[in-house]
């Protein structure tokens, strides 16, 4: 293999990476659109408070049935006022900015969305449209902390609970 076979390799294999990272990149940019939106309002520097739970997880979605599904990737935390969230990954994604919303932006509601029973949605003040939807074990350890002195106490849950075979 002479020089010139080396450097035609080499510039095929720099190629082949940089269209693969670009597609990579146009599609982490893509499904990333609805955590942006929460971005825009509730983005924040600080770091996240002492009370957290690692590896949540949290689904982004808005009217009709698509939805981003954030499995076992997001850390929850109380503090500083309201629900922190951080999107986990095995690289710092640029378009997951740490989220801090505050407990009087948020209103849960109890549902049943698809196949999950009992299960938290979250509607936020500022972005509506985007719903978050949350386990009953993450959001009775919310409650925990919040009882604890952690933080702030948010609203109670409502007293009678909503049911929705697909997001309303």
């Amino acid at each position: 293999m002479d020089l010139s076979e080396v450097i035609a390799r080499a510039i095929s294999l720099t190629y082949g990476l940089a269209v693969a990272g670009g597609l990579f990149g146009f599609v982490a940019y893509r499904s990333s659109w609805r955590w942006r939106r929460l971005a825009k309002a509730y983005a924040t520097q600080e770091d996240m408070p002492a009370a957290k739970q690692w590896m949540q997880t949290v689904v982004l979605h808005g009217s009709g049935i698509a939805f981003n599904n954030y499995r076992g990737t997001v850390t929850v935390g109380v503090g500083h006022g309201g629900l922190m969230l951080r999107a986990l990954g095995p690289v710092p994604s640029p378009f997951h900015a740490p989220l801090l919303i505050p407990f009087q932006d948020i209103a849960f509601t109890k549902r049943n969305w698809f196949l999950n029973r009992g299960v938290w949605e979250i509607t936020t003040r500022q972005v509506p449209d985007v719903r978050l939807i949350i386990h009953s074990r993450t959001r009775d350890w919310i409650d925990a902390q919040a009882v604890a002195g952690t933080s702030r106490r948010h609203p109670a849950p409502p007293k009678r609970a909503t049911s929705a075979t697909w997001p309303n």
